[in-house]
């Protein structure tokens, strides 16, 4: 039994060496975008700095309506999006920079986080997408709409 104990306990602080200190860093910068053939996969979500206080921008387009909201973001919607790094491991998606030049209707995307500690995720793709892309989308969609019913208008 005491085998079996220190086993488990070793792989499970070689399973903790290996998770990205990512994951426990704070976001200080956010920005998604999406752009495509329809006029309704044009978006913006975007999270800055300004006098180090957060400024949330989302601007998204659908057919015939415009939203654009810019606020000032409590600490539940900065936390909202730290969860979405680290629940959609965003930091596994660095240097995705891939393009599918037979797609000419198509849409693409475009990803920037900073986190406190000056770590960085790039990524962008056209046609292709990294794994886990819908899944990330239909959940930064869901924090767009609660954001949309908090700070401005409904999508």
């Amino acid at each position: 039994m005491r085998k079996t104990t220190t086993v488990f306990i070793f792989l499970l602080l070689a399973v903790m060496s290996c998770a990205p200190a990512f994951a426990a860093d704070r976001v200080t910068a956010f920005s998604f975008s999406t752009n495509g053939a329809s006029i309704a996969d044009v978006s913006e979500f975007v999270l800055h700095q300004e006098s180090s206080r957060p400024v949330l921008e989302v601007k998204y387009q659908n057919y015939s309506k415009n939203v654009d909201i810019m606020c000032r973001p409590d600490t539940a919607v900065v936390a909202a999006i730290s969860r979405l790094i680290k629940k959609h491991r965003l930091d596994m998606w660095n240097g995705f920079n891939k393009r599918d030049e037979g797609v000419l209707d198509g849409s693409g995307f475009s990803l920037y986080v900073r986190l406190a500690s000056g770590k960085t995720v790039n990524a962008s793709g056209y046609g292709i997408f990294p794994k886990g892309y819908d899944n990330f989308v239909k959940d930064l969609m869901k924090l767009r709409s609660a954001v949309a019913a908090k700070y401005g208008r409904r999508p």
